[in-house]
């Protein structure tokens, strides 16, 4: 389920993710079938131009029609969430697309506490991580963050050098950190003051 709400937040950073898009167009469940979803691909692949584009004109394609009133509704969500994404604080943003997409209502309705306490265990690392960077924090700095760790997760667990942001490093307990590149004016920059002797 965080992978579900990380490719929403990739999505409306990136339309152009068919990849993550397929993953959440009907999680929860719309009434958007796969004969659907890879109708879209294929209208998408025809025109040269990602799926999102043919979801925001589905009117134009008969051969959507069926399906035209639950992806005219995912689109209109979408298009909040984007709106959102701008004006919103980063993790109340977050606790949004887990309400507005309806994701946190399917959980309530299945049962699932783990699955929401996993959920809530996100929020409050999405807090955490803002709280850290600061006025710096974006969402596409944060899913960067997220690609980061979930690829070094994957590997295996044998010595090796983990390259990371300095934003990364910062607060995290490792016994060694090198950092590269300080050349003067550039890191650190020549906006930061001149503390006083």
């Amino acid at each position: 389920q965080v992978k579900d709400i990380n490719s929403y937040l990739a999505v409306i950073v990136n339309p152009r993710d068919d990849v993550r898009l397929r993953r959440i167009i009907n999680e929860p469940a719309r009434k958007i079938g796969m004969t659907t979803i890879d109708k879209i691909g294929e209208l998408a692949s025809a025109a040269g131009v990602p799926m999102m584009e043919i979801i925001a004109h589905v009117r134009d394609y008969p051969a959507l029609q069926r399906a035209c009133a639950p992806l005219e509704r995912f689109y209109e969500m979408y298009r909040e969430l984007c709106d959102l994404s701008i004006s919103e604080p980063l993790d109340v943003f977050v606790g949004d697309v887990i309400k507005k997409s309806g994701y946190e209502a399917m959980l309530r309705t299945e049962g699932s506490q783990e699955r929401l306490d996993n959920l809530a265990e996100l929020k409050q690392s999405v807090y955490e991580y803002e709280t850290t960077c600061g006025e710096e924090c974006t969402l596409e700095h944060y899913l960067a963050h997220v690609a980061l760790f979930t690829n070094a997760d994957a590997g295996d667990s044998s010595d090796r050098v983990k390259l990371m942001t300095v934003h990364t490093a910062k607060g995290l307990e490792f016994p060694h950190v090198f950092l590269c590149a300080m050349n003067e004016g550039l890191f650190p920059s020549k906006k930061i003051r001149t503390l006083p002797a």
